[in-house]
């Protein structure tokens, strides 16, 4: 009996959506968040819509080149 072992190349919407929070996110947010607020006031919240608007573009043409080119691999 021989198996072949190989990978698995699929993700789950749970896998796809924990490895782009821990990119986007980070450990840096939960830290420095409440000094940012602190120091800025209410330009904060609008700090954080521009980024979050910033990593929507980066998600969004990530998502385009998988669609374009679906082998495995990764962004690095």
């Amino acid at each position: 009996m021989s198996r072949k072992n190989e990978l698995v190349r699929a993700l789950t919407l749970k896998d796809a959506v924990g490895v782009g929070l821990g990119a986007i996110i980070g450990a840096g947010i939960f830290v420095v968040t409440g000094v940012a607020a602190g120091v800025s006031g209410p330009a904060f919240i609008v700090g954080l819509i521009i980024a979050g608007i910033i990593a929507s573009f980066n998600g969004l043409s990530s998502a385009q080149l998988a669609a374009v080119y679906p082998h495995s691999g990764g962004t690095y």
